[in-house]
């Protein structure tokens, strides 16, 4: 027996949240907009791969530009679903009719910053190529894209610490 479920236990998107994810669409949307503004500048071949150093170390058509885009839609949707269930993440701590709510809730609001981190991490990474292409390297483009990365690891460490004192 796995214990009770709370699945009818429902909670809302904070203001805070909503605003961030219009932001985040709008950063996406002007990402869209300067991929397709340069669209005829690219050459046929573009960087696809980087190493740590962040060096173009694979290259394939142009056209692969817009898989990035498809995936970011497509992982932000299934975020944006999987947001509204927190009765189906997994928890630091045991859920009981006590912290039910609260957990719910704070589990909802970091899976809305952890996703629209990733949209900008994914909105940074389709521009960075697309300079990249044009032979107009963005200053520093591996520093921030690991610091995205960083930033998603300290999210999901301070989720952990923050859901137990929670308890």
């Amino acid at each position: 027996m796995f214990g009770p479920t709370f699945d009818h236990i429902k909670t809302e998107k904070t203001a805070l949240h909503k605003t961030f994810d219009i932001v985040t669409l709008c950063v996406f949307a002007i990402t869209m907009v300067l991929l397709i503004m340069n669209w005829t500048k690219l050459p046929d071949t573009v960087p696809i791969h980087f190493n740590i150093k962040g060096e173009a170390d694979g290259w394939g058509s142009k056209y692969t530009l817009f898989i990035l885009p498809f995936v970011t839609i497509g992982l932000y949707a299934f975020m944006t679903m999987f947001e509204s269930k927190p009765h189906f993440y997994n928890y630091a701590v045991t859920i009981t009719k006590e912290n039910v709510e609260r957990q719910f809730k704070f589990a909802r609001a970091m899976m809305n910053v952890m996703k629209n981190i990733c949209v900008l991490l994914m909105s940074f990474i389709i521009l960075s190529t697309v300079f990249d292409a044009k032979e107009t390297p963005i200053p520093y483009s591996n520093v921030i894209i690991f610091s995205f990365i960083a930033l998603l690891i300290i999210v999901t460490i301070f989720t952990v610490v923050r859901s137990i004192q929670l308890k």
